[in-house]
């Protein structure tokens, strides 16, 4: 079994290079891989021969044709994480569509499912990276994209135990932690977009391995919804 995480970059036509990171995580929770793609072919490419895999997007998958907020995400709003709201035409105009959709459809298209449907080894789920680390330390999540570079690295490695902590079973992956230390300033970018694709593989993988008893799907299967930790655990 398979868990993989992608942030995925949220630009179309073209879209950002390297601009997505990709993390592939094994059933005993550690990382095989984690790296920089830029295409949706790409992204595919890296699981295409994975059967049982399940997969944390950091991106709507679900896009409705009206311009409300979705439900998962007044929900998230009413617990104070805030969010950039789901709009379709805002999304056309800015990023030059819905990336997280199309790249669902095309997954849907090769035997994947959202977890309502039929199968059970090759699932699609929305995550929230962001929204993980707010529950998960009471509303004082880690800033590891703005501020000085030393700040950003401090909190990168803080974001790093934080996760390893509400996740046990997890192993912080060496090599992150080495490029949080190590890398130029103008590269921490990247290195948070790594991080945000660990964090949402993490999110899928603790779904599967507590069976759902330490997370929650918040929102629906019409609407949208999004996979978090479950707050009363957390408390």
């Amino acid at each position: 079994m398979y868990f993989v995480g992608i942030d995925l970059g949220w630009k179309m036509n073209p879209p950002r290079k390297r601009g997505t990171a990709v993390c592939i995580l094994s059933s005993q929770g550690q990382v095989e891989r984690i790296e920089l793609v830029t295409t949706d072919e790409e992204i595919i490419d890296r699981i295409a021969s994975k059967n049982r895999i399940w997969i944390g997007i950091d991106a709507p998958l679900i896009v409705p044709d009206h311009n409300k907020l979705r439900k998962c995400e007044r929900t998230l709003f009413s617990r104070g994480i805030r969010l950039l709201p789901t709009n379709r035409v805002f999304f056309e105009r800015k990023f030059g569509g819905c990336r997280g959709k199309i790249l669902a459809s095309k997954l849907l298209s090769r035997g994947f499912s959202f977890p309502d449907q039929l199968s059970s080894d090759r699932v699609l789920f929305e995550v929230y990276p962001y929204g993980l680390l707010y529950i998960i330390t009471h509303g004082n999540p880690p800033s590891y994209k703005r501020g000085d570079e030393h700040k950003r690295r401090e909190h990168a490695l803080r974001t790093l135990r934080l996760a390893s902590q509400w996740e046990p079973s997890i192993e912080i992956p060496l090599e992150l932690e080495n490029e949080i230390n190590r890398v130029p300033g103008r590269d921490l970018i990247n290195v948070a977009d790594k991080i945000d694709a660990f964090l949402s593989a993490i999110c899928v993988y603790s779904h599967w391995i507590n069976k759902g008893h330490r997370t929650e799907s918040i929102g629906d299967y019409d609407d949208g919804f999004i996979i978090l930790p479950m707050q009363e655990v957390i408390d």
